[in-house]
């Protein structure tokens, strides 16, 4: 009903003056208007009074008068105008009832509405004030609510919201728009139903090109929505209910006519209109929901994805998700089980969906376990695209609305099975952790707990062969990029190394190692990527003047041989003859430049900016091969820029006292309370570790710096700096180029530091001595004083002595020579032989473990080790002299019966019978000889790299064999994996790779599976011919290791027979193939024509041997179903441990059956066995206990004292970070075995398995076999 107004005055009737005629002939249009306009101003003021006081009846011949016809149709517009408004003040003052008729009423509002159609064209149309104020008259008064009782009243309202709508769209002032916006309310709210005509139209403006918030036809018809939902709500619902029944889909699978199409590309659009609709007006859709919701449980997949996209953008707006999840809790429930629709589509579907809904606190916790559930979804593409999801987040929805647990759901991915889901997983974190760098580096806690992990996790994948290429990438692009080339900006190269350190410092110890093999530190030079360009000089695009057969065999070779580092190697090699083709100087030049050790890091950027530039532009197919070319080649981690840092980080913790006067193992065991507190020890420790280990694999990183290394020994801050300076120095004055620090004061330095009580000090600087441009003079002053002061000498400084004429016999034979008689006779005849109380080590219970630290190491311990490595120098400096086998022969000799021994060189004087090892006090322990025992397998093996020096240690071989069944995990684990670095780099003769396979009775599955790793890799990197010298052939030399192994034993119990045939079974599962195998069984036969050079009892044994590997393989080719045919070439035994056999007596040893059907039934019943018996804990014999002062953690190789693991590696110029051969994508990252809380294994063996411990007894006198000729 029309608004009335309230009644308080009582005074005298108000009546109407006007008394004008209006109708009749005669009256002008202006003289019309000015009658019109005077009544208006009377009534306009009428309105003002009190509804009671006012007098109805004066205004009844006006009322008849101004509806008449002569007026409503009158031709001039002002007239008609003026009597519209006097109308519209008439109905306000007859409020709430009507002065008219029902048909005069419709005839009054359709004339209302016709006048404001056609007046309201703008503010400077005529009579527009006229207008304006019917308007307003109409919207204040609400007197158009009248349509509502008329008998066509829909009609009537779907024409004012048509007429309204037009009028919009001209661009009216904000206060029409208001108007009409009351108006159209006004009528809504009055209805008893809104009209579907009505209903169409206002849906029909959300689904136009036009809805867009700055059109006045949306903005009003958003208002009227918002403001009537009460009434629009059940229409609405039907509206789109009725879409649905006109164009039903089928709700059956199946083939689809056009009809079809028809149908559903409706029903896509009324979805379209519904999101549309909430995304303004949510009420409207309150009936609505639950239709989308029955959609998502129907059979047809099209409506399902459908519903399944329109809820998952209505849940992900920003102001109405959650209130429509909070509000429609069943629908929600609904919808986040589409996760797990049977359809890959929908589900594909929810995650674009949840993607949005993860920074939404309501939904988050919903969300993010089905985002964890679906990144394990079997569809590789749903995989994908959580990954795919995650990575688009943005930092705040990352940090605080993803949990760390999806994140490293996500992380885990990139080991997935399927190339796609890997690439979007590693693109993901490596997008995350890039955006949370800025915070990181700012020490936010929040970004580090959530963020921190991820480079050490990306560090460790990289090691896996099948996504290095994508780790790398990711890596280079998000982890540790090079900063952008500005050619008007300086690098900032303490920043860039520092982010480096950062991550070095804290992830785990094995991030070190993954950064080394990447920064491409530990390659040898020229590596492949030099030769390769070189290669490419010479090619000169395939224009070659001499020796083109050689040189295009040489470009293909190196070609091929970088390609298989990588996974697509065909395509990589093909891309790397075609830039051999291509043939552009500047981009060798840009190689050259990034390959360069002297190139800092502006150089480095400026000349990968350059490369890339011209490759894209040039050879644009060959830029992803070439990119990643240009990475591995250049220094991109680390180069000279980040020796300033390093240098400035070590210099800045200060130790009490003086460091050059203080003990290694003092200055080991500062506390932190020595440290500065500004300094981050964790980063200290990196920064001296890289220091350390570019001093050893790339001194020529620090040709710029050596002024600085000079100034920092003068100085003596630290002792860290001091011992990085002094090892950088020495590598760098060993290239014997003519880099040397311009310092003449130096030498007298070092010379005083060489003298010193500090071993690595000592060492360090008596290498330099012995290779700078004063050597002569220098070292000979050095030798005289040091063969004076070493008997002489307390415990620490005969450490050092030793360690400093180590260096002298190494590099300066000749002045070491002068003395070395007086020296040597002090080193075997006093100080290998001086005993070593138990109670002078640090360990608690040395009684009852294998395995210490270094530093808890007795120095005369220590200095044993030194003496085993002098002995060994002095024979490396002799190899291709006269007296190489004079010098080298008794020096294998005692590492020998060092090994021998137990580690000892004082034999054992107790009873042999009872005797228990882990009691045996000799040179102060079982620890300390574990010690003496690795180091001296490893002097055999620096020994065995040079053939002068072979023979003697080929003859002793399964000493040193025996090394890899140590008691001592630490002792056989470091020593496999020196053994297998070795072999890798083709440093030992093929030999060696016997060992290897002694590991099959290991019961730590670490180093069972380092040794499996190495033999599979090495096999896949050899050609036939190489795997044949390598692997094929040594199959009879293995078969003679295990003639000789203490441990042989003909028996039916699990220490005799069976395990033989596990160790012949070893070698066959990973050497025999299919093309190999008639080789292996050719070779077991031809044992039995050749008897061992031992004697008769190792002959017997290896004719089992023989037997029992001819059984072994045919086993396996019948498994395989592998054939085994005649070998047809002849087959040399080796001689050095074999004689040759007349005819008739390998005949006769032939025909003699040495396996028995009785010790096959042996095998057999034990491998039965074997797999039918469960696991079984035993107690560890050498289990380290945790004390305060003895950490007990199991050793990897980095955990060793550094100078140990460089005493080697030095004098062999191989990196102590080599790649080891890495599992795949499918095998576990973890250890198998499990670890207590301080990090030592609690699997139950450690040793030779139960089966030496079982026969302590045989086991030693085992190990002193008898020793035979040559």
């Amino acid at each position: 009903m029309p608004a009335t107004r309230p009644s308080t005055n009582t005074g005298s009737p108000v009546k109407l003056k006007f008394d004008d005629k209006l109708t009749g002939r005669g009256l002008s249009s202006e003289a019309l208007q000015r009658k019109l306009k005077n009544l208006l101003d009377e009534l306009v003021s009428i309105t003002e009074s009190e509804p009671e006081n006012i007098d109805l009846a004066t205004f009844a011949t006006v009322r008849k008068d101004l509806i008449g016809t002569s007026l409503l149709l009158h031709k001039d517009k002002g007239v008609k105008a003026y009597t519209a408004c006097c109308i519209a003040e008439l109905l306000n003052i007859y409020a709430p009832d009507a002065p008219y008729t029902a048909p005069e009423l419709k005839d009054i509002f359709q004339f209302f509405f016709r006048q404001l159609s056609s007046g309201l064209k703008g503010q400077d149309a005529p009579y527009y004030q006229l207008y304006h104020d019917l308007l307003s008259s109409l919207s204040r008064t609400k007197s158009c609510v009248l349509i509502c009782d008329l008998p066509q009243a829909e009609e009537m309202m779907t024409e004012v919201f048509k007429d309204f709508m037009n009028l919009a769209s001209q661009g009216l002032p904000q206060p029409i728009e208001l108007y009409m916006t009351d108006i159209m309310v006004a009528l809504l709210d009055e209805s008893q139903s809104a009209p579907s005509e009505v209903v169409e139209i206002l849906i029909a403006h959300f689904n136009t090109k036009k809805s867009v918030v700055s059109s006045p036809m949306f903005r009003i018809t958003v208002d009227v929505c918002n403001a009537a939902a009460d009434k629009l709500i059940r229409p609405v619902c039907q509206y789109f209910t009725d879409i649905i029944v006109q164009h039903r889909y089928s709700d059956a699978e199946g083939e689809e006519d056009e009809e079809d199409n028809r149908d559903f590309e409706a029903i896509r659009a009324a979805h379209t209109l519904v999101k549309r609709i909430h995304k303004y007006c949510p009420k409207l859709l309150m009936n609505v929901i639950p239709q989308l919701q029955e959609e998502m449980g129907l059979l047809n997949t099209q409506i399902r994805l459908l519903a399944t996209q329109t809820l998952g953008d209505m849940f992900a707006h920003v102001q109405y998700g959650s209130e429509l999840m909070r509000d429609y809790r069943t629908t929600w429930v609904t919808w986040i089980a589409r996760k797990n629709d049977k359809t890959p589509a929908i589900r594909l579907a929810f995650i674009e969906a949840a993607k949005r809904l993860i920074g939404n606190t309501d939904m988050q916790h919903d969300v993010g376990e089905a985002m964890k559930l679906k990144a394990m979804d079997p569809e590789e593409k749903i995989r994908a695209a959580v990954c795919k999801a995650l990575g688009e987040l943005d930092y705040e929805t990352a940090a605080y609305h993803v949990s760390e647990e999806l994140l490293r759901v996500i992380a885990n991915r990139c080991l997935d099975k399927r190339n796609t889901v890997r690439v979007e997983a590693f693109d993901a974190i490596g997008k995350l952790y890039s955006l949370a760098t800025p915070e990181i580096e700012r020490g936010n806690t929040v970004a580090i707990a959530q963020f921190g992990w991820i480079p050490t996790q990306l560090f460790e994948i990289a090691a896996m062969p099948d996504v290095k290429v994508l780790a790398e990438d990711i890596i280079a692009r998000y982890i540790l990029p090079l900063p952008p080339f500005s050619p008007k900006e300086d690098v900032d190269e303490d920043m860039w190394t520092r982010r480096l350190l950062a991550i070095l410092s804290s992830g785990r110890t094995t991030v070190f190692d993954s950064v080394i093999l990447m920064s491409a530190l530990n390659h040898a030079r020229p590596t492949p990527y030099h030769e390769f360009v070189e290669s490419c000089l010479e090619n000169n695009g395939g224009t070659i003047n001499n020796n083109e057969v050689e040189v295009t065999t040489r470009l293909h070779r190196i070609a091929k041989l970088i390609a298989s580092r990588f996974p697509n190697a065909l395509k990589v090699e093909e891309d790397l003859i075609a830039f051999a083709k291509h043939h552009d100087r500047r981009l060798y030049k840009y190689l050259k430049t990034a390959m360069d050790p002297q190139t800092n890091l502006s150089g480095l950027v400026k000349a990968r900016h350059e490369f890339i530039k011209v490759v894209e532009k040039d050879i644009p197919s060959l830029s992803t091969t070439m990119q990643i070319f240009f990475r591995r080649a250049s220094l991109w981690l680390i180069n000279p820029s980040s020796i300033p840092t390093l240098l400035d980080i070590v210099s800045t913790s200060r130790s009490p006292g003086s460091p050059g006067k203080a003990s290694r193992n003092k200055k080991k065991t500062q506390s932190a309370s020595q440290v500065d507190e500004t300094v981050d020890v964790k980063l200290m420790d990196v920064a001296q570790r890289l220091l350390l280990f570019i001093a050893k694999s790339l001194p020529e990183l620090f040709y710029s710096h050596l002024p600085r290394l000079a100034k920092e020994v003068h100085a003596n801050n630290t002792a860290v700096s001091l011992e990085a300076s002094l090892r950088a120095l020495a590598s760098v004055a060993r290239l014997g180029t003519d880099q040397h620090p311009n310092d003449q004061k130096l030498d007298s330095v070092m010379i005083k530091t060489a003298l010193g009580g500090d071993r690595a000090y000592a060492k360090y600087a008596a290498r330099y001595l012995s290779n700078s441009k004063e050597k002569d003079k220098s070292t000979q002053t050095l030798v005289d004083k040091l063969a004076t002061m070493l008997p002489k000498a307390d415990d620490e400084h005969i450490v050092a002595h030793v360690a400093a004429l180590a260096e002298l016999a190494r590099y300066m034979p000749a002045t070491f020579e002068e003395k070395s008689e007086d020296i040597v006779r002090f080193l075997f005849k006093d100080l290998v032989h001086r005993p070593v109380e138990q109670d002078s080590m640090d360990i608690d219970n040395a009684d009852e473990v294998e395995w210490c630290t270094k530093e808890q190491l007795h120095p005369l311990v220590i200095a044993k080790c030194g003496v085993m490595r002098l002995l060994v120098n002095r024979c490396l400096a002799h190899t291709r002299g006269d007296d190489a086998e004079k010098v080298s022969q008794p020096v294998a000799k005692l590492l020998m019966d060092v090994l021998d021994g137990d580690g000892s060189f004082t034999p054992y004087e107790g009873d042999e019978v009872d005797r228990d090892r882990l009691k045996d006090m000799r040179e102060g322990g079982a620890p300390s000889r574990s010690h003496i025992r690795l180091k001296a397998a490893k002097c055999l093996l620096r020994l065995a790299q040079e053939k002068s020096l072979l023979p003697p240690i080929i003859s002793r071989l399964p000493s040193l064999a025996l090394v890899a069944q140590d008691f001592c995990w630490e002792v056989r684990s470091l020593f496999i994996t020196k053994l297998t670095i070795l072999l890798s780099s083709n440093k030992l003769q093929p030999v060696f790779n016997t060992i290897v396979f002694l590991t099959c009775h290991d019961v730590e599955t670490n180093i069972l599976q380092r040794a499996k790793n190495y033999v599979l890799v090495q096999q896949r990197k050899l050609n036939p011919k190489q795997r044949l010298i390598f692997f094929d052939i040594i199959f009879v030399r293995y078969l003679h290791l295990l003639a000789h192994h203490p441990d042989f034993e003909v028996s039916e119990n699990e220490e005799g027979l069976p395990a033989l045939a596990k160790y012949v079974g070893f070698f066959v599962e990973l050497v025999a193939n299919a093309d190999n195998v008639s080789l292996l069984y050719h070779l077991a036969q031809q044992c039995k024509t050749v008897r061992d050079n031992a004697g008769h009892t190792f002959s017997e044994r290896l004719y089992l041997l023989s037997e029992l590997a001819e059984y072994v393989i045919k086993q396996r080719a019948q498994e395989l179903s592998w054939t085994i045919p005649a070998y047809p070439e002849r087959v040399h035994m080796p001689m050095d441990i074999f004689k040759s056999l007349p005819p008739e007596t390998v005949k006769e040893i032939r025909k003699t059956v040495y396996l028995t059907d009785e010790m096959i039934e042996w095998i057999i019943e034990m491998e039965k066995a074997r797999k039918s018996a469960q696991p079984k804990a035993r107690k560890r014999r050498a289990k380290a206990e945790t004390k305060a002062k003895r950490p007990a953690k199991r050793k990897k190789k980095n955990d060793t004292d550094s100078e140990d693991q460089e005493d080697e590696s030095d004098d062999e110029e191989i990196s102590s970070v080599a790649e080891p051969p890495a599992p795949t994508v499918d095998e576990s990252m973890s250890e198998d075995s499990e670890s207590d809380a301080n990090g030592t294994a609690v699997n139950p063996d450690l040793g030779r398995g139960a089966r030496s411990r079982a026969k302590a007894k045989a086991l030693h006198r085992g190990r002193k076999y008898k020793k035979h000729d040559g």
